[in-house]
């Protein structure tokens, strides 16, 4: 199978080529600029702010498509073409995505920088079974049980930011005050935003949150030690909840008295249907959360702090 997929990547790198030359590039991306590609919205974000009023000095690119989640994404030969030219790529570091390290190593003379947030995170990066995952592999290739949404926190998106706008002065050190600057003021409004979710949280009845779907606020939720049951570890691949964990997740809706479940984006409703159908009360309401895993073109419109302050207030009102 490896075989297969190194000839696949060979291929398509090959076609990538043939397609860059024979063809009309129709795209803003230029080879000689600083070009820094993101694998997913939320780093794309964050570095529309840092970057401000210097994006005619950096060309940004977000690889993800309307209608694609970073689950199943899959790179198309123009994909795989950018990431060979491009000065810097900032990916979440999934096992998903080792297909950017081999387009990279397959192109060393290019020297392009991968990001890896996974990595960058160290020590503070999740394990998929509850314990900690000490960053002891060198190459994204080793994460595969690390709970990859590392962006779903305020506190994780300020140290990422800061180990990002690092690597752009690094590209660009002409405009690192203006950098510097969007960087201190963006980390100001993550904290604001930590600080006020902190202290709403304090006032809240409960302290427990029931996802009837999958699970990828990990992160959020034990930032402020909050508890949870959800239906699926992180975002497994699993298509079908067991009778056992439906039962225990109507059960926690009685004991806890909670008056909504959650869903996360691209959800169908039907697991947190079903769940609220077996409580006693079955008034229940369904709350839908933004995970940003699930990528439409009006989110270019929105911002990750405006997506995460609506979680907040959805939280904070199943909380009470």
């Amino acid at each position: 199978m490896k075989n297969v997929k190194g000839i696949l990547l060979c291929f398509l790198f090959a076609l990538s080529v043939v397609t860059f030359i024979s063809c009309e590039n129709n795209s803003t991306y230029e080879n000689d600029d600083v070009t820094i590609i993101c694998t997913a919205y939320p780093q794309y974000d964050w570095i529309r702010q840092i970057i401000g009023d210097c994006n005619n000095d950096i060309n940004l690119v977000l690889l993800l498509k309307g209608g694609n989640d970073i689950h199943s994404y899959q790179p198309s030969a123009e994909d795989i073409m950018r990431i060979s030219q491009c000065s810097m790529v900032v990916a979440l570091g999934t096992e998903s995505e080792k297909w950017i390290y081999d387009t990279v190593e397959n192109n060393p003379s290019n020297n392009t920088i991968v990001v890896s947030l996974i990595e960058e995170l160290g020590d503070n990066a999740i394990h998929s079974n509850s314990e900690h995952y000490h960053n002891g592999q060198e190459t994204i290739h080793h994460t595969e049980d690390v709970d990859e949404h590392v962006w779903i926190s305020y506190k994780n998106a300020g140290v990422l930011c800061e180990v990002v706008c690092k690597y752009i002065i690094g590209l660009d050190n002409e405009n690192r005050e203006e950098y510097t600057n969007n960087l201190n003021v963006y980390l100001e409004k993550l904290q604001k935003a930590d600080e006020e979710f902190k202290n709403k949280i304090e006032q809240t009845k409960s302290d427990t949150l029931i996802f009837a779907d999958r699970f990828p606020f990990r992160y959020f939720i034990e930032d402020y030690g909050l508890n949870y049951l959800a239906a699926f570890e992180g975002c497994s691949a699993d298509c079908e909840v067991s009778f056992e964990t439906l039962i225990s997740l109507s059960e926690c809706v009685d004991l806890t008295g909670a008056n909504a479940v959650f869903t996360v984006d691209n959800s169908d409703g039907k697991i947190a249907n079903t769940v609220i159908e077996n409580t006693k009360s079955k008034n229940a309401q369904i709350l839908n959360l933004n995970s940003m895993q699930y990528f439409s073109n009006e989110m270019y419109d929105t911002s990750f702090l405006s997506v995460m302050a609506e979680n907040s207030e959805k939280i904070i009102k199943a909380l009470n």
